[in-house]
C-alpha cells in the first residue's frame, strides 16, 4: 500500500510538473521560410495597434513605460542571441530580419480573456486583473522583406503571444520567461 502511495505521489508530481504557467500560440506566414536568417534587429519604435509610431509621446510623458520598452526589447534580444542569432545596432549593417516587442503595460479588470488575446500587435498592450493576480501578454513579431513583394514593406514571417498569470503588476517578472518559452518555438539559427 505505501508503494502504490508513493507511485501516486510521484505520478502526481509529473504531472504537476507537466503543466505549463504559460499559453502560447505561433502564427506563421505559409509558404515563407528562415532559410539563411541569422542576423536581427529589434525594433525600437514604439508604436499603437493602428501601427501609427508614438515613440515621442511615451518618451516625453510617460518615461517609466519608455523604460520598460526599453527593458523588454533587450529581454527580447537576449532571447535571440539564446537561440544563436546575432543582433545588429548599426543601421549601416544589413539584418535579415527585425522583431518588434509588444507587452502588457497597463492592466484591465473589465477586458475579457479573449479580448486580450484578440489585441492587434502594439507596443503597449492590455493584461488582465482579476482580484489579486495579473495575466501579462507578450507579442514578439518577425518582420522582414519578402523578394517575392519586390517592395520596401516588410511582412510578418512569424508570431508569437504569450501570456503568463502571477501576483505581480511588474510584467518584467513574467515577460523574460514568456519570450523564452515562445522562442522554443522558434527555429534556432544556423550561421553562414
Amino acid at each position: 500500500m505505501k508503494r502504490l502511495a508513493g507511485i501516486i505521489g510521484i505520478a502526481g508530481l509529473v504531472l504537476l510538473g507537466g503543466c505549463s504557467p504559460y499559453k502560447t500560440v505561433i502564427k506563421q506566414a505559409e509558404g515563407l521560410k528562415f532559410p539563411g536568417m541569422y542576423r536581427f534587429r529589434i525594433n525600437y519604435v514604439v508604436h499603437d495597434d493602428a501601427g501609427k509610431e508614438i515613440t515621442d509621446e511615451i518618451m516625453n510623458d510617460e518615461t517609466e513605460l519608455w523604460f520598460l520598452f526599453c527593458e523588454m526589447c533587450d529581454r527580447a534580444k537576449v532571447a535571440l542571441e539564446e537561440k544563436g542569432y546575432q543582433w545588429v545596432f548599426d543601421p549601416k549593417e544589413p539584418a535579415d530580419f527585425t522583431v518588434d516587442v509588444g507587452f502588457s503595460g497597463f492592466y484591465s479588470s473589465k477586458a475579457t480573456e479573449e479580448e486580450m488575446w484578440n489585441q492587434k500587435p502594439a507596443t503597449i498592450l492590455v493584461g488582465l486583473k482579476k482580484e489579486e493576480a495579473f495575466t501579462h501578454m507578450i507579442i514578439l513579431s518577425v518582420l522582414a522583406y519578402d523578394p517575392k513583394l519586390g517592395s520596401e514593406e516588410m511582412v510578418v514571417l512569424w508570431e508569437g503571444r504569450g501570456t503568463m498569470t502571477d501576483s505581480y503588476e511588474d510584467p518584467r517578472i513574467a515577460g523574460f520567461p514568456i519570450m523564452v518559452e515562445l522562442m522554443k518555438k522558434f527555429q534556432n539559427a544556423v550561421p553562414r
